[in-house]
């Protein structure tokens, strides 16, 4: 989700658990931001995906990599990969852009253009992971 919405900062502080009688589970996320449609800052990703961490770089071999680094099914990951493409795209694309302000709107344009791009691309390469080995 963070490489679909350019949130180049996700690292393992942005992860916590709720622990309570019933058992554990994940917190609800925070800390997720489009990072990347700031060209001046630091866009590396804070934690690398195969050795990669420039978002640009990131392809189905760093994520067929990641995959077996960490013994994670790949048709699992191109399945769930895909899926999130669509709900993501599916979501930007009925968000209402506000019209009064030219500024905000400028900006809303950019960013669901800056997260779109980047849903093309992952879902592009998705069926890709699990034929690499």
């Amino acid at each position: 989700f963070n490489l679909l919405i350019g949130n180049s900062d996700a690292h393992g502080k942005n992860i916590s658990f709720n622990i309570d009688r019933s058992g554990i589970s994940v917190s609800p996320f925070y800390d997720l931001v489009n990072i990347m449609i700031y060209p001046t800052l630091d866009n590396e990703l804070a934690m690398a995906i195969g050795d990669e961490f420039n978002p640009e770089n990131i392809y189905a071999s760093q994520l067929a990599d990641f995959c077996s680094e960490n013994n994670i099914n790949k048709k699992l990951v191109s399945k769930q990969l895909k899926s999130l493409c669509r709900k993501v795209k599916n979501s930007i694309e009925n968000i209402l852009v506000p019209t009064e302000k030219k500024l905000e709107q400028k900006f809303f344009t950019e960013l669901k253009v800056n997260i779109l791009k980047r849903v093309s691309h992952y879902h592009d390469i998705a069926d890709e992971i699990p034929k690499i080995s």
